[in-house]
């Protein structure tokens, strides 16, 4: 099938923003007929009806509705990587936009970080502080060019691809004054009792995931009264006495007052492993080499 030009989508992004096909064609400093021939042969190329015509209006239909979206992000997704390749060749910054979950940046990942800027002194690193599901979805919209989140996800998108790059433990989180806030690492089986504060499923699906899975190897079913969409939320919800969790490590950064970070004992394994995504068709040499230097990391 064959794909739509850029032509006929700035075609169509111009009819569908003026709602009118004279001033489309106008604004594409097109005659009438061949800026229609252009919304014609899109129209085909998609397979169905992308505007409803009437002699005074333009007006979308659903499907047109959703391809005005996509089309505005490809277009600006070309503009993008013109102005990124002409930076490049006037010898400009390059620039790489990272998704992180906040409590992922520790020393480790500046290293990581300084080691890249070195080799590459002139990209400039854009870091947004993102949950999981967000960076995944900013990585399908082309908005990120890689992610740094915890647990892999159990399927990923045709465009995107990851690796588990270092893993860390998870802890007991209780507030201060806890029964368990002092005294040996407890088990789970001890915990059984206690009300539960964990992430939202849709925030974090593959951190919850692996949670699920370790309560099922410890055959422990929690009482979960909260969850949060953001990691400061549940420490908060811990820290003022609404329920315990059990979080990675890296967390205890993140929000210290009032809470108190224990290991306890499980009868299996309790690690989050964190893994980094990247885009398929997103490979400039400076993402090529944060993810060499991920991946050859010491230990």
């Amino acid at each position: 099938m064959p794909r739509p030009t850029v032509r006929e989508l700035e075609c169509f992004v111009a009819v569908a923003e003026e709602q009118n096909f004279t001033r489309g064609a106008r604004r594409m400093s097109l005659s009438q007929p061949p800026f229609t021939r252009q919304i014609q042969s899109l129209e085909q190329k998609a397979g169905c009806r992308l505007l409803n015509r009437t002699t005074r209006a333009v007006s979308l239909t659903r499907s047109g509705e959703l391809f005005l979206t996509d089309a505005r992000e490809l277009l600006a997704q070309i503009d993008r990587a013109v102005a990124c390749a002409r930076r490049a060749h006037d010898g400009a910054d390059v620039r790489l936009r990272l998704g992180i979950v906040g409590a992922l940046m520790d020393e480790e990942t500046i290293r990581v970080f300084r080691r890249l800027r070195r080799a590459h002194p002139r990209c400039q690193l854009q870091l947004r502080d993102l949950a999981p599901n967000e960076i995944l979805s900013q990585l399908i919209e082309g908005k990120l060019d890689g992610g740094f989140i915890g647990a892999m996800p159990s399927r990923l998108p045709a465009s995107l691809q990851g690796f588990k790059w270092r893993r860390e433990p998870l802890v007991l989180v209780v507030p201060e004054g806890h029964p368990f806030a002092k005294g040996g690492a407890p088990r789970l089986d001890q915990l059984q009792s206690e009300l539960w504060v964990t992430m939202a499923r849709e925030a974090a699906p593959a951190f919850r995931r692996q949670l699920d899975q370790l309560w099922r190897r410890e055959g422990f079913d929690p009482r979960i009264i909260h969850e949060a969409d953001r990691p400061l939320a549940l420490l908060g919800m811990v820290a003022t006495g609404q329920g315990i969790s059990l979080l990675p490590a890296s967390f205890s950064r993140l929000l210290s007052e009032g809470l108190v970070f224990r290991t306890f004992s499980p009868r299996s394994e309790a690690f989050l492993e964190h893994s980094f995504i990247h885009r398929r068709a997103s490979r400039p040499v400076e993402l090529q080499q944060l993810i060499h230097e991920l991946r050859g990391r010491p230990g």
